[in-house]
């Protein structure tokens, strides 16, 4: 069996090498059949949109690549950093690395997967699968500041880009899709879902988010409930 450092390594041969021999006619024509809303997606405009194809043809193929586990590397000759990790979730106890808070809603057993590309040119572009989990419903989800743990409380605040002086942030200036990345789906009949998130920005280096929330229901947009989606049902980390 290979070990987590090697495949790693094989990871990133085979993505820089996917990329540098045509990888960027792979993603583009491919659109999730779960996503966000339109008020939960962020197309942003101003970035490049070669590099922003790129970030695609980077997602998709560590998606292919990625067992379960985690990594993160810069992309050799690029300027692009790569994030996964895809886990099963357990039902709340010693390990909190990928946990559910309400099985009843996440299964335990069910599974997730987040992949982030980021590149100073083309902004972040996040995608979260899911599987295992009820069929049909709408669920919401976002980047959190902090690490799962046993207390759903744990992961913290959405992470926001520009940070709402006035906690817990229900301002729409500030708990937004494109200020945070959200990435609210709904299951299909088999319980599968998925949902990209684009934001124009980068991650700040010295205050880096640390996990994904699964949420009782889609996010609220209006003044005063803006970024609101229930209870957290589950919890993965992801080493942004």
């Amino acid at each position: 069996m290979r070990n987590r450092t090697t495949s790693t390594v094989l990871a990133t041969t085979a993505l820089v090498s996917a990329l540098a021999f045509g990888g960027a006619g792979v993603a583009g024509a491919q659109q999730d059949d779960n996503t966000s809303t339109p008020d939960n997606t962020s197309t942003p405009d101003s970035t490049d949109p070669g590099d922003s194809a790129i970030l695609d043809d980077s997602i998709d193929v560590s998606e292919s690549l990625l067992a379960e586990g985690t990594m993160s590397m810069q992309i050799p000759f690029t300027a692009i950093t790569l994030t996964a990790a895809q886990a099963t979730f357990r039902e709340n106890g010693a390990d909190s690395s990928a946990v559910t808070y309400r099985p009843d809603l996440v299964p335990a057993g069910a599974e997730a997967k987040v992949v982030s590309a980021t590149s100073p040119l083309a902004g972040t572009k996040t995608k979260l699968t899911v599987t295992g989990l009820k069929p049909e419903r709408g669920y919401g989800a976002h980047v959190h500041t902090e690490p799962c743990g046993p207390d759903p409380a744990a992961s913290g605040p959405h992470f926001q880009y520009r940070q709402d002086p006035d906690q817990p942030s229900t301002d729409p200036a500030y708990a937004n899709p494109d200020n945070e990345i959200w990435l609210d789906f709904t299951t299909d009949k088999a319980g599968k879902g998925s949902a990209t998130s684009h934001v124009d920005w980068t991650i700040p280096d010295d205050r880096k988010p640390a996990s994904v929330v699964l949420h009782e229901h889609h996010t609220r947009t209006a003044p005063g409930e803006a970024g609101v989606a229930g209870a957290r049902l589950a919890c993965l980390d992801v080493a942004f």
